[in-house]
């Protein structure tokens, strides 16, 4: 069984025709099928025969030797186990690739294991279905077989494999083997992290057809373009909250009143401001001031814990702080109350638009993340970047004068910001939403409705909620033009669901890092899909994705690697955090001038219709309802809290959605209320586990490393006994 390195499979689906042969091999169960072959004819002139006329080197452990290669890329594996058969023996050859270890070592490495009586060490990363079969032994239940025939002229390789999986990604990867081959042949003593699988033709493919996403040059920012909306629209609802409806020309002249008031208070250019306000007119209206005056919003939720607003507050060095309510005090910081009776008390000043040079590459905004090290980190965007993706938003979802956005999402969450903002650049009409009003369905579903709202997006886990009170009630949607699903993986079976009950109403699901401004590519369908998956989709304007392998090679369609992003969106980094943004930030290759990469630490393959398939992660960052965490940042604290001898926090199913769980090992039983309540003082309540259980030890894989997928098994008999 292929495991990444959390210990999970990568996925439990299996797609039919799918474009990956990692992901087919990836499989915890995988489908029966009719076996076909392929035939790789490789001639002794492709390097074959230098390569086997070395000294106790044979042609079938070349061959060994490049398939383990060609194996790892296409499954971003360090690790990788065959079984060989072969007239006298059968055996596990276990390859561990080094991205500093020469080829030539390799194939000692592969040679050795052949030669030897002893059954290799078993590695964590196995597959029990690859079969090497170096005689003509039939062999059962294989899923791939590769199979050496020699001849005059050179050697056949016929590879076996079960119809679920398409010609064409059987036909790539043996093109793989064959320029694998083709680039030891040539310099045999070459570093297996300098080997790239990638033609000359694919790397076109990859860099030109699929991310031809150039668009407009971006010339204004925000403010520029709102007030043009305002002057075209000035009686226009720009935002409703409640029974609130805000005009063009009423919420532009409130910013530009408060704007001056801030100035009177001290709030300077590119000064970080946090807002800590529930979602509403005042707090879009807020936003506006400030970037009127190139201020920065820095959104925290209204009843954060004080000891992580304390840290956002300290690491940002702001000096003030936007309320809605006298409680919200921190030493040497000015809190400035925002409600309707400041906005009467200064209607006397100038409501005219403020004049500034306004600049591209100022900061527009910072969305605190959960860090790994218990601190949050503070992610920087530019109004380049935040105007790019809001245009994609509008051209790709064809947001007119006449489209209505369900505003949802927390402040703190970045989908927040186009759909607060993105319909205030087209003519149309944000409709906010309270949290309140967000979490009875059937409430939320029948304002939906009498509001006329055309764009709605929502993560996965509510969607499912929704789709249970639809199917049982006839509920017409007939102003909504679009449904978007983003922050978790997306099921096709909700999909299915969907078109049953509105096959009239398109479907999108986005994906994106907070560090590129949020989304970065958009997948559309007008229908259920086949496949047991859910691509993401193609790259968005002006924003370029590449899949690199772990030596930072591209891989090709099919091949799992890590999702890196360039492009306008990307921002400068992490405020005051040198160390992090070095981490995962730098300058983008292929590019004829600097710009600016973001490593997305997700993992996913090209499609061969230039749509992505999203993996998961590649280290412990998971997505609950829609935020970003770090699972470390979790166990950090109960840590600290509990003072437990081991703690593991994991992922589990929840009400069709996800949720924190927490596993610990101590002498006694935990005192859970208590140290829920002292979490809270430091944690926002969407990283509070539900569940806390007690091990005698924590499981761990032969690696030592901890082995998440028995903390499932732990996790659901512990829902069984519940039950």
């Amino acid at each position: 069984m292929w495991t990444n390195v959390k210990g999970k499979p990568y996925l439990n689906l299996y797609p039919l025709k799918d474009d990956s042969v990692a992901n087919y091999l990836m499989k915890e169960t995988v489908p029966c099928g009719n076996d076909k072959q392929f035939e790789l004819r490789i001639q002794w002139q492709d390097g074959l025969e230098v390569l086997a006329a070395e000294p106790g080197v044979s042609i079938d452990e070349v061959l060994l030797a490049v398939i383990c290669i060609v194996l790892a890329k296409y499954t971003y594996q360090k690790q990788i186990t065959v079984n060989v058969r072969t007239d006298a023996v059968e055996k596990q050859i276990g390859c561990k690739l080094d991205g500093r270890q020469p080829f030539a070592s390799l194939l000692r490495q592969v040679g050795e294991q052949m030669n030897s009586q002893n059954v290799a060490d078993r590695v964590d990363s196995c597959v029990e279905r690859i079969v090497f079969c170096s005689s003509g032994r039939e062999t059962v239940d294989q899923h791939l077989k590769f199979t050496p025939l020699s001849g005059k002229f050179g050697v056949t390789l016929k590879i076996e494999y079960k119809d679920v999986l398409s010609s064409e990604s059987v036909w790539r990867m043996g093109e793989h083997i064959l320029h694998v081959l083709n680039k030891v042949a040539d310099q045999p003593d070459i570093l297996l992290e300098a080997i790239e699988m990638v033609s000359p033709i694919e790397k076109d493919l990859l860099l030109t057809r699929f991310n031809r996403t150039e668009s407009s040059i971006l010339d204004q920012t925000f403010i520029p373009q709102f007030e043009h909306m305002v002057e075209c629209y000035p009686e226009r609802i720009a935002m409703k909250h409640n029974d609130i409806e805000i005009s063009y020309a009423h919420a532009n002249r409130a910013a530009n009143q408060l704007a001056r008031y801030f100035l009177d208070q001290g709030i300077t250019t590119q000064a970080f401001v946090v807002i800590a306000m529930p979602r509403s007119h005042l707090f879009g209206i807020c936003v506006l001031a400030l970037w009127k005056i190139r201020a920065i919003y820095v959104p925290v939720e209204h009843d954060y814990p004080k000891e992580r607003l304390a840290q956002i507050l300290g690491e940002c060095e702001a000096a003030h702080i936007l309320t809605s309510s006298h409680s919200v005090r921190h030493e040497g910081v000015t809190a400035i109350q925002i409600n309707d009776e400041l906005l009467q008390a200064i209607a006397l000043l100038d409501d005219k638009n403020v004049v500034q040079n306004y600049l591209m590459e100022d900061i527009s905004y910072v969305i605190y993340t959960s860090g790994s090290t218990g601190k949050p980190k503070g992610v920087m965007i530019e109004h380049r970047g935040m105007m790019n993706h809001l245009l994609a938003k509008i051209e790709d979802f064809s947001i007119t004068e006449q489209t209505a956005v369900a505003q949802m999402a927390s402040q703190c969450f970045d989908i927040s910001v186009w759909q607060l903002f993105a319909p205030l650049i087209a003519g149309g009409r944000t409709v906010i939403y309270e949290k309140q009003a967000v979490t009875a369905v059937k409430t939320l579903v029948h304002q939906l409705i009498a509001d006329r709202i055309s764009i709605l997006e929502i993560v996965p886990s509510y969607l499912a909620a929704m789709l249970e009170f639809l199917k049982r009630r006839t509920v017409k949607l007939e102003h909504l033009q679009l449904l978007m699903v983003t922050g978790e993986i997306v099921k096709p079976f909700l999909l299915e669901t969907w078109f049953q009950l509105y096959p009239e109403i398109p479907f999108a699901n986005v994906y994106g890092p907070t560090e590129a401004s949020d989304d970065i590519t958009h997948y559309f369908s007008d229908k259920a899909l086949l496949a047991d998956y859910v691509p993401i989709g193609k790259p968005i304007r002006n924003m370029t994705v590449y899949i690199f392998d772990r030596f930072d090679n591209l891989c090709p369609v099919g091949a799992v690697g890590e999702i890196c992003v360039a492009g306008d969106g990307v921002g400068p980094g992490y405020v005051r955090n040198i160390e992090k943004t070095n981490a995962v930030f730098g300058i983008a290759p292929f590019q004829n001038e600097c710009v600016r990469m973001y490593r997305t630490g997700d993992l996913g393959y090209w499609l061969s219709d230039g749509n992505i398939r999203f993996i998961g992660r590649k280290d412990n960052q998971v997505k609950v309802k829609g935020y970003r965490i770090e699972l470390e940042e979790i166990e950090n604290t109960f840590m600290r809290i509990a003072n437990v001898q081991e703690i593991a926090a994991d992922v589990i199913n929840h009400d069709g959605g996800n949720a924190i769980a927490v596993y610990y090992v101590h002498d006694r039983e935990m005192d859970i209320p208590a140290v829920i309540q002292a979490a809270r003082q430091v944690l926002p309540e969407y990283m509070i586990p539900i569940r806390f259980i007690r091990m005698e030890h924590m499981p761990t894989l032969v690696s030592g490393k901890l082995d998440r997928k028995q903390l499932q098994k732990h996790a659901l008999a512990y829902s069984l006994g519940d039950s």
